[in-house]
């Protein structure tokens, strides 16, 4: 789906929001300087420094900088007191942390082009049906696109109609390189090829997988200038081919894929097109174009955050983008991999396999912090270990350990395998089973609310101190139930079925709702103003699907919660709560919650940030394409709107419209255990099911007496009156 209305250059108010093209490995925001692999990371502490130390980003320096570029230092400069106190040898109050950032790869086809008597600014568009994005004058055309199926190529096409046109290069400008490049003589001045290696690499522990730290690029060369006569025209393809590795590297292999790929440009774009039609063939769609132009936009961005044959998730802010630097938190798991589970489970699945394959950095985790098992970092980049900036903060956000047992059991359920998982769920159930009281309490963690935080922690000389974290967080009690439950069901040990029944969960039997935590409110940190940041206890309902014992107790936490949440949270708190009205029956609660997600959505190009004023988070530069809140807009819609619940060898689908946002929903070409279908339903009540592909499912309707209907070979297409606001189970034959 195109965008029909491209937007001048000046209009767009920070060069953040412009398009953003990336294929899961390799990621560009157009015509920023900056291209990102999502594996390629180097410290952050020393250049942040460096940097900061040097350079304010309020100096006329910074203002001379490209725009992008100012933005990314700004936000960096907020954090350096942070930075010199968590690396300064003498201040062991604070545990020093890793600290990690992608690491910067200059774009060779970032440009101004100046032309002659060019009367227009620039207009910019985005087809995002293939995530290619345009930069159109009067007299030139700019097209750029990182292959969907070939990893590590970007291709850049230029049109030029007659006139002098001057090609002025974007580039970082008075910021330090993060990769040290040797120039390769290639024999011809039109390719470039270079290897290099990251000056500052991440730093990993011993027991730790080696992060990759060397680069061959090899690209085509720009001309610098072009004079086109009267009559003619110019045209030409351009290509950028990149490896990384833990190893030194040739360019011989970038070499290859661009000369393939310049032996047939039109070729690579149909397969290009091909590729983004495939991931494309699942959709959502409703009977609201303005709405479904957000899904479509949406899906692609979380779509291009993944890539099939690589084995790394997505980061809050995509792959174009340094956001919450390229780091992967709960955020890969829990809120983007998720959103893919019924659409495109194979770029789900690459999330689990990273937790798989860093088994090992989440034993040591656990380890250095006196637990048993294995506890999956917090904050990860290219070697899978904990890379926090400040861990005193981040070591009580256990969560994210059962979140990353979530997203592998909701795969295993769709029939997706992810291969060595077993251990993960296990060892995560021995970390779990560690953490759990004689009373069934489990303390010292922070829930998704991380204003929840009973102060600090001494632990002792070169330990520093930690935030203590709370006692009982709901949502955190529930997620280690479910792991353990899990590791019950693929083992058969009773003692993961044991403490999974002891762990306590806070009820307040008065006030008929859910503390947050034992003794909450009152360890909310003092700059929260008593807020909450973001949905936490609401988030029993989902993604834990929580079987409360009342609707109206699921009720009350809704709307107590509601009154207490920051205004600067984000939007995933919305997406939570439209998710929880829904299933307590309340459609105006989460119509008016469905619809406040959509302020996070910027008018240019469907682009979601954390806040809906993207300028409120400059210490963490805003985070754009904040594909977390979009991953929970997803989820509203499936999970919410289409009532779906993945369960053992079936699906579940309540589905429900709302004819003030749309009168219909389809959820079309989603796939379960080797079946396509399409489930569709409107204000009618009649929910249609229709069998692509499979074996096909015997399908019941709650209340229903009879025996059920069959879905499959013979009877490839289904409508259920009534069945619209009812739980059909479609169970696999």
């Amino acid at each position: 789906m195109s965008n029909p209305n491209p937007i001048s250059a000046p209009d767009i108010p920070n060069p953040s929001l412009y398009p953003h093209t990336s294929n899961g490995y390799l990621g560009v925001v157009t015509n920023s300087p900056a291209i990102y692999i999502k594996s390629l990371f180097t410290r952050e502490l020393e250049w942040l420094e460096a940097a900061c130390l040097s350079l304010s980003p309020t100096s006329h320096l910074a203002k001379l900088l490209n725009p992008l570029s100012r933005y990314e230092l700004s936000g960096l400069c907020g954090k350096l007191d942070l930075a010199i106190k968590t690396s300064h040898p003498k201040l062991d109050f604070i545990e020093k942390g890793y600290g990690s950032r992608k690491a910067r790869l200059p774009n060779p086809f970032a440009y101004d082009i100046l032309t002659l008597n060019e009367p227009s600014p620039p207009l910019v568009s985005l087809d995002s049906s293939t995530a290619t994005s345009t930069i159109e004058t009067n007299s030139t055309v700019r097209t750029y696109y990182a292959h969907a199926y070939i990893p590590n190529l970007y291709v850049h096409s230029l049109t030029l109609k007659p006139g002098m046109h001057v090609i002025n290069p974007i580039t970082f400008r008075g910021l330090p390189e993060d990769v040290t490049f040797s120039t390769v003589d290639t024999g011809s001045s039109d390719v470039a090829c270079m290897t290099g290696v990251v000056n500052i690499p991440e730093q990993s522990p011993a027991n730790a997988s080696k992060p990759e730290s060397h680069v061959a690029i090899c690209h085509s060369v720009l001309p610098e200038r072009v004079h086109v006569r009267e009559g003619d025209a110019f045209s030409g393809t351009y290509f950028y081919a990149v490896e990384t590795s833990t190893s030194p590297l040739s360019v011989d292999g970038c070499m290859a894929t661009l000369t393939e790929a310049a032996s047939d440009p039109s070729t690579l774009r149909s397969s290009h097109v091909a590729t983004w039609g495939a991931l494309n063939s699942p959709s959502i769609k409703t009977s609201n174009a303005d709405l479904d132009r957000i899904i479509a936009d949406t899906l692609v961005s979380i779509r291009s955050s993944l890539h099939p044959t690589h084995p790394f998730p997505p980061s809050p802010g995509g792959t174009s983008t340094n956001g919450y630097f390229g780091l992967f938190f709960w955020d890969s798991d829990l809120w983007i991999s998720s959103s893919l589970l019924l659409m495109n489970p194979d770029l789900a699945l690459q999330s689990a396999n990273y937790r798989v394959n860093h088994i090992a950095s989440a034993y040591d985790r656990a380890e250095e912090l006196g637990n048993e098992g294995c506890m999956v970092p917090w904050q990860a980049g290219g070697g899978g270990h904990d890379v926090s900036l400040a861990p005193f903060g981040n070591i009580p956000e256990q969560h994210v350990t059962s979140a990353a047992v979530l997203l592998i059991e909701n795969l295993e359920m769709t029939g997706t395998e992810v291969e060595g998982m077993v251990e993960l769920v296990v060892c995560a159930a021995d970390f779990w089973s560690g953490k759990i009281d004689a009373s069934g309490s489990i303390s010292g963690v922070i829930g998704p609310d991380e204003f929840g935080n009973d102060g600090f922690e001494w632990r002792g000389p070169g330990k520093g101190v930690v935030y203590k974290g709370v006692t009982d967080n709901p949502y955190t009690n529930i997620g280690a139930r479910r792991v353990l439950e899990y590791a019950y069901e693929l083992t058969g040990e009773e003692k993961y079925k044991d403490k999974a029944e002891k762990i306590r969960v806070l009820y307040d039997e008065e006030e008929d709702y859910h503390p947050q935590y034992l003794d909450f409110p009152n360890h909310q940190i003092k700059t929260s103003n008593g807020n909450v940041k973001q949905a936490d206890v609401t988030m029993m309902a989902w993604p834990w699907d929580y079987e409360y014992e009342t609707t109206e107790t699921l009720t009350n936490d809704l709307n107590f919660y509601a009154s207490m949440y920051a205004p600067e949270g984000p939007g995933m708190t919305e997406s939570i709560t439209c998710i929880g009205y829904l299933k307590a029956g309340d459609k105006d609660k989460a119509r008016e919650a469905f619809n406040n997600q959509l302020k996070f959505v910027q008018p240019q190009f469907n682009i979601w940030t954390e806040t809906p004023d993207p300028t409120v988070h400059p210490s963490d530069m805003g985070c754009y394409n904040f594909i977390t809140g979009a991953g929970g807009f997803i989820q509203s819609i499936i999970h919410g709107y289409g009532g779906i619940r993945i369960r053992p060898k079936a699906v579940e689908v309540t589905l429900q419209v709302d004819e003030e946002i749309f009168e219909s929903l389809e959820f079309e070409n989603f796939v379960f255990r080797e079946n396509t279908f399409t489930v569709r339903g409107g204000v009618e009540g009649v929910l249609e099911l229709e069998l692509k592909e499979g074996e096909g499912f015997v399908v019941d309707m709650e209340g229903n007496d009879g025996e059920g209907w069959k879905l499959d070979g013979d009877n490839k297409k289904l409508a259920i009156e009534g069945g619209v606001g009812r739980k059909v189970t479609l169970t696999c034959r």
